[in-house]
């Protein structure tokens, strides 16, 4: 598979850039926001950011020199008409808002969707629409004005044991508790490996071990790193039908189809090829 690392810079970039304005914000109008507030103004602000990075070109761009780079540590020559698959690429945000932790035990799921391209031996592109799908269940805490951590509730304790493999903790904290205007930087503390009543115990004791920061979060989701790519789990507790969660995918407009644009560049690379070797034989007669 083509290493897609700009695009994955991209949205890396994207949800940092989002997550400044999120404090920012709060400083100046949401003073004491709540878990929820916070959440849902991330999201819009990561939406903005990422239809900004579509409608700027970026997006496109991104992906055309990471296919470019793709073709390049084969030994191929980029096909010229790359650029016409992927300026209908967009990066878009879904979310869906209602909440149901009696089904999920989590505040919301994070699906990551990107997709997959590879260049076959004879310089031909394989593309896999949406050929990534990783996803993440998220607990959002936040510390109270008294120094307590929001506590984990008896549904989530009851179901979060079996889903600890594709789970993360988000922490929000004010850097002035009493006033509740000075938001820090979100804390993501990923929980594989470990049991629920770790978690409680940091929540209780204030103690919480080495931080993941946002941008890494979504990193390490494109890298495999977090998260699952499991789709019964994914459909099941982290994309519920009648739960909360948010997409951040990237994929064509659409009105667009991309496998006849797929055929038209590997139809091109053909020809290509079939001029290389009569030119090679005519040398060769000569």
């Amino acid at each position: 598979m083509i290493d897609l690392q700009d695009l994955r810079h991209l949205l890396v970039d994207e949800i940092s850039k989002a997550e400044t304005r999120v404090i920012q914000s709060v400083h100046l109008s949401l003073e004491g926001a709540k878990e929820d507030d916070i959440t849902t103004l991330f999201v819009v602000e990561a939406e903005r950011g990422l239809k900004e990075a579509t409608d700027s070109g970026r997006v496109a761009a991104a992906v055309r020199s990471d296919l470019e780079r793709g073709y390049r540590a084969h030994g191929y020559s980029p096909p010229r008409r790359l650029q016409h698959i992927t300026d209908g690429l967009v990066a878009r945000l879904r979310k869906q808002q209602p909440v149901e932790e009696e089904r999920t035990g989590g505040d919301f799921g994070l699906l990551l969707i990107e997709p997959q391209f590879r260049v076959r031996w004879d310089a031909q592109l394989d593309l896999q629409r949406g050929g990534l799908k990783r996803g993440l269940l998220v607990q959002a805490k936040r510390r109270f004005r008294d120094g307590r951590w929001n506590q984990l509730t008896s549904t989530q304790e009851r179901l979060l044991p079996g889903r600890m493999a594709y789970t993360a903790l988000l922490r929000y904290e004010f850097l002035d508790p009493r006033r509740r205007k000075n938001l820090r930087s979100f804390d993501w503390h990923p929980l594989s490996g470990l049991a629920v009543s770790a978690v409680a115990q940091w929540l209780t004791s204030g103690d919480f071990p080495n931080v993941v920061t946002t941008s890494a979060i979504v990193e390490g989701l494109s890298y495999g790193e977090y998260g699952t790519d499991d789709q019964d789990i994914i459909e099941r507790d982290i994309c519920p039908d009648a739960g909360s969660y948010v997409v951040i995918e990237v994929d064509w407009k659409d009105s667009e189809d991309p496998e006849d644009l797929v055929v038209s560049i590997n139809r091109e690379v053909a020809e290509q090829a079939v001029r290389r070797k009569e030119k090679v034989q005519a040398k060769v007669r000569a």
